[in-house]
């Protein structure tokens, strides 16, 4: 009778560890500029490219486009001359390679209507 009663609660539980992992795995995850500094160093760039050209294409408005950059960690500047600067700026220490400052820029630039936008671009600078 234990046996059996463990058995069943053994198969309940790793039922429910698979529920549980198939859940985590079907949510999207959230890009933010932070995380992309935990990933491969020869995807940073293209995964923040690709997240750039997906939220803020031409045509998208502008305020959906801030949102976006808000929405990954950026902080955004009052639009000037026509554009828009959102910085997203750290401080990290990796292990042998001291401390270093990371900015991620993304720039949005207007189109003359002022409310979608025309380009986007994103950039990582270090120092």
């Amino acid at each position: 009778m234990f046996a059996r009663s463990a058995r069943i609660s053994l198969i309940a539980t790793a039922m429910l560890s698979f529920a549980a992992s198939t859940a985590v795995q079907a949510a999207p995850h959230k890009f933010t500029f932070r995380d992309i500094e935990f990933r491969s160093r020869d995807k940073r760039a293209s995964r923040a490219q690709a997240y750039v050209a997906r939220t803020m294409a031409p045509g998208t408005s502008m305020a959906s486009a801030i949102e976006a950059a808000k929405s990954a960690g950026a902080r955004c500047a009052e639009p000037a001359g026509g554009s828009v600067l959102c910085t997203a700026n750290f401080t990290q220490h990796r292990s042998g390679e001291g401390m270093s400052d990371i900015q991620w820029r993304v720039r949005l630039v207007a189109s003359p209507d002022g409310q979608s936008v025309a380009r986007s671009s994103v950039r990582r600078s270090t120092n």
